[in-house]
């Protein structure tokens, strides 16, 4: 896009850690469906596998966030949406959650789902957020 879009919102970001036991929350649009949003805290980080036996994929724990959710859901489709700290702010993009076998419409029992860092992504895209010419958008700040 070369403006952005009338009315259009940018969201804030950090690229600062984010303390085991904190608060965060995940806001998604599966498939692009109606709107859900999860809350939970991050938990302690371990190495995330996608997949099993030789197809396995491992990617090391300070790539991502692993958070325990207690209220919502994240369901299939919403790969990529954005999780935010207590601040509002950025913090990660949705990379696994529960699989398809431990989707519940209404579970009760907390489930975990792994983001990947945006600090990881920050250089690649840094140039993108941080203009050197004033934005012409001014709000929100950040």
């Amino acid at each position: 896009l070369s403006d952005a879009p009338d009315k259009a919102m940018f969201l804030g970001w950090t690229t600062a850690d984010v303390a085991v036991g904190a608060p965060v929350y995940g806001i998604h649009h599966p498939s692009g469906s109606y709107k859900r949003i999860s809350f939970g805290q991050r938990v302690i980080d371990e190495e995330l596998v996608i997949g099993a036996g030789e197809d396995a994929e491992y990617a090391p724990s300070d790539k991502y966030w692993k958070v325990e959710f207690t209220r919502g859901r994240v369901e299939g489709g919403s790969s990529g949406s954005p999780l935010f700290n207590a601040n509002n702010q950025v913090v990660g993009t949705l990379t696994a959650g529960p699989s398809a076998s431990e989707a519940r419409v209404c579970a009760l029992d907390p489930f975990e789902a792994f983001y990947g860092r945006f600090v990881n992504g920050f250089p690649r895209f840094r140039a993108y957020l941080e203009d050197t010419e004033p934005a012409s958008l001014t709000q929100p700040a950040n």
